[in-house]
């Protein structure tokens, strides 16, 4: 047995499986359980050039953007985001 070959390719897989999916790259990596709204948005940005969330207050967005953010920076070479927040005030 090989143990340099299984050791490479166990490597080259866990950086396709956290390349290509940023909700294990948060769970693996990062130690954190995103909610199901986190964990479709994490995918769905993974997937579509635009995603925009609509949601209250103290719901989980700060955290999910900076995962984005580590996500992004992790594995995409020269990561640019456009990033917005916006606060309303009454």
């Amino acid at each position: 047995m090989d143990t340099g070959n299984m050791t490479q390719n166990f490597t080259t897989d866990l950086l396709h499986r956290i390349h290509s999916d940023p909700v294990f790259f948060v769970e693996a990596i990062l130690s954190a359980k995103p909610q199901k709204w986190q964990a479709d948005a994490l995918m769905a940005v993974a997937s579509h050039d635009r995603v925009s969330i609509k949601s209250g207050h103290g719901v989980g967005k700060t955290a999910f953007q900076s995962w984005l953010v580590l996500w992004c920076c992790s594995v995409i070479i020269r990561a640019r985001l456009p990033l917005r927040l916006t606060r309303r005030t009454s």
